[in-house]
């Protein structure tokens, strides 16, 4: 491989990475209406509001935004099941 196609790589995949960042912080900043619903030991149920915002996510970009983020306060298994509270199916992630 030449060195040129080497670094058309790197920066293919740093552009990638970017945009999943970029997808993340759109997708966490629309959530932050369920946020009450995610922590805490006894969080309450999730607004209409969240509800409807939670249904706008693919399933995929929920479970790589939410339970891929390190170090938060999130109740996983409370934010798992939101989108059924939301009448929405199960994250299978």
């Amino acid at each position: 491989m030449d060195e040129d196609c080497g670094f058309s790589i790197f920066f293919l995949l740093v552009s990638m990475i970017e945009v999943q960042a970029d997808l993340c912080s759109d997708t966490l900043t629309s959530l932050k209406p369920c946020l009450a619903s995610v922590t805490g030991t006894n969080p309450p149920p999730p607004s209409d509001f969240c509800c409807k915002n939670v249904k706008s996510v693919p399933p995929q970009t929920l479970c790589k935004c939410i339970f891929g983020a390190s170090g938060s306060n999130i109740n996983q298994d409370a934010a798992r099941k939101i989108p059924q509270k939301c009448g929405e199916s199960d994250l299978k992630c």
